[in-house]
């Protein structure tokens, strides 16, 4: 079975580009605009992991995967943004974000990101790692 990503990002661009380069690689890929949105799709699908940019414009980024992460302790949660600092990066840490992505980013560092990643939750949560 394909595993399941949730892209939640404004930029149409990026979500299509995501899609793309996720698709490709086998992965299932859904998508969405704002926070509010993202919420029902990844309540809805139940996805192995969520891709969100950090800047949303009905959310802050960090917010909306704090409640995904409260809902879902299992998921992986990338956060991707233009404004990486390390202040930002240690904050998405702490809310329980396994990974970051610098914008723009190549499709190596986004498979590599998304690989890495994508199963290590889930191993944590059956505790069959």
């Amino acid at each position: 079975m394909r595993k399941k990503i949730v892209v939640i990002d404004d930029e149409p661009g990026i979500r299509e580009v995501l899609r793309i380069h996720l698709n490709a690689a086998g992965f299932e890929v859904f998508s969405a605009d704002c926070a509010a949105a993202g919420l029902d799709l990844v309540r809805a699908s139940a996805p192995d992991m969520v891709i969100c940019d950090y800047s949303l414009p009905d959310l802050r980024g960090l917010d909306l995967v704090s409640t995904i992460k409260s809902e879902r302790p299992g998921i992986s949660l990338v956060i991707i943004s233009g404004f990486l600092e390390d202040s930002i990066e240690d904050e998405a840490r702490a809310a329980g974000v396994s990974g970051c992505l610098k914008k723009p980013f190549s499709k190596k560092v986004l498979l590599d990101t998304v690989t890495g990643h994508i199963d290590c939750h889930g191993a944590e949560a059956t505790g069959t790692e």
